[in-house]
């Protein structure tokens, strides 16, 4: 498979509405539930784009970002990190860790699909 949008959350419900939205665009995506099962994706398959939660039980999506700019498959990748958090420092390290946008959760509905289509260079 190749062409597709890889989600990683430990939260289902974030994974399937994310996957939806992403759907209704026409995009294919595969969803996960930890960084170490996005890995295990990227060593067969190459993602267009990476849309990753930040807190996640074992490896945090800062954490699991710099793996993946690490990783010969993914460095160049686009990755969209998002959170929950207010915490207000979040979106510069995870611009530091390699994530080429934040998004906050509760803004995910409205901002994931226009930094897909910039990131990716589409138009829908």
């Amino acid at each position: 498979m190749e062409n597709f949008v890889l989600i990683v959350d430990d939260d289902e419900g974030y994974r399937t509405i994310t996957s939806m939205m992403l759907k209704r665009k026409g995009f294919e995506s595969v969803a996960v539930s930890s960084v170490n099962k996005a890995l295990e994706v990227i060593e067969t398959h190459r993602p267009m784009l990476v849309v990753m939660d930040f807190m996640m039980p074992g490896i945090n999506g800062i954490e699991g970002c710099a793996m993946m700019r690490h990783h010969p498959i993914t460095r160049t990748t686009p990755i969209i990190l998002f959170s929950a958090s207010n915490d207000p420092t979040l979106c510069d390290r995870t611009l530091d860790a390699g994530a080429n946008v934040f998004i906050s959760k509760m803004e995910l509905h409205r901002q994931l699909i226009p930094n897909v289509q910039q990131l990716i260079g589409v138009t829908l």
